[in-house]
């Protein structure tokens, strides 16, 4: 079964960003105190960092009832802010880790580092108190950030399912619900001018709940969207600072190119600043295991466990090298994360391992191919 695939249509690919700066030093990865320094005041397994309240969503029973059935009618669902994180959050979470990826991609790196940082497991735990709550999955560790900047001409991933597996009706419960969900957090406002996700509901996919035929003469879009009439059922999902989305493996989304701003709005300040956000996967153990072994249940009120540094960047390394297509950076630093990835070997699940090996197979035989 092919779970960890995303497949993508209508061409390549598109890149949240061009290739990462040299100004990055990956020889300073696996220095926790360059982390620290780099992101002033987020924190690295601080010993007193105060998440046992903080897991809890502030979601409310019909909150969580009508999220299940909006998920099993349509694949998705959306939630204002205040929902995930409280509106009037003393610690300023939503603004933090939308600071910290801004540092870190000024320096270099890929947003997806903001996972090195206790802020963005907080997150995560609320994410998870919420997901296990409306669809019963626990965190997969599948775990990504962007920073999609319209005035350089970024976009969002292009249109995919998170899944493909080869019995697409199998990974879907008696009662409806998905065996696999993400939850996706705006840190930023997220709009059609700077991006935001568009989604094909359930009710318009033919491949949703049946599959895909892959061999076919037809990619699944081309199957949802048949007519010009069909293009209406496109659904744009603008989302405010701190509302979310939740869906399933098996919608049709992705990220739009935003508006570049003109001349007069750079000058005078009002353009629209790019779009930061945070996603995470769950999964039955059952249909994916999670991609980490031997760390603490996440999102569980009473405890303030959250992963080691260690854990944290064997996991982010893996990830990009796993996405290194959407995420591109140099040959330095993608064998960078293969060094912190073969030291952390007794870290990954050994499904997970292997694909992330394949990857980063493919990674370096299409940059072979690029030198010819």
């Amino acid at each position: 079964t092919r779970t960890m695939s995303h497949t993508f249509w209508a061409g390549t690919a598109d890149r949240e960003a061009r290739m990462s700066s040299t100004m990055a030093d990956p020889g300073r990865i696996e220095d926790e105190g360059y982390w620290l320094d780099l992101a002033q005041g987020l924190g690295i397994n601080r010993p007193h960092v105060e998440v046992e309240s903080a897991f809890s969503s502030p979601a409310d029973d019909t909150d969580v009832a009508v999220a299940q059935k909006r998920i099993v009618a349509e694949g998705y669902c959306q939630l204002a802010p205040g929902k995930v994180v409280p509106l009037n959050d003393p610690h300023h979470l939503v603004e933090n880790l939308r600071r910290g990826i801004e540092s870190l991609k000024s320096e270099g790196w890929p947003a997806s580092f903001i996972f090195l940082y206790d802020e963005a497991w907080v997150l995560a735990g609320r994410m998870a108190n919420l997901m296990r709550r409306v669809s019963g999955n626990e965190i997969s560790f599948d775990a990504l950030a962007w920073h999609v900047d319209q005035d350089r001409g970024e976009g969002g991933f292009s249109p995919h399912r998170d899944r493909q597996p080869d019995d697409a009706t199998s990974t879907f419960r008696a009662d409806g619900m998905a065996k696999y969900t993400t939850a996706w957090v705006a840190l930023t406002d997220a709009n059609p001018d700077n991006s935001c996700l568009y989604v094909i509901p359930k009710a318009h996919d033919p491949g949703y709940e049946a599959g895909d035929d892959e061999e076919g003469e037809e990619d699944p879009m081309s199957l949802a969207l048949p007519t010009k009439e069909s293009y209406q059922h496109i659904r744009a999902l603008p989302t405010a600072t701190g509302g979310a989305l939740l869906f399933t493996h098996r919608i049709i989304h992705w990220g739009s190119r935003g508006r570049k701003s003109t001349e007069e709005e750079a000058r005078a300040g009002t353009s629209a600043p790019p779009r930061c956000s945070i996603s995470i996967g769950f999964s039955d153990p059952s249909y994916e295991r999670p991609y980490l072994v031997g760390q603490p249940k996440l999102g569980v009120e009473g405890t303030n466990k959250l992963p080691d540094f260690r854990s944290r960047l064997a996991l982010v390394c893996a990830q990009m090298i796993s996405y290194f297509e959407r995420f591109p950076v140099d040959s330095v630093m993608l064998r960078a994360f293969y060094r912190v990835f073969c030291a952390s070997k007794d870290l990954y699940d050994d499904r997970y391992a292997e694909s992330t090996r394949k990857e980063f197979a493919r990674a370096v035989q299409e940059r072979e191919g690029e030198n010819e």
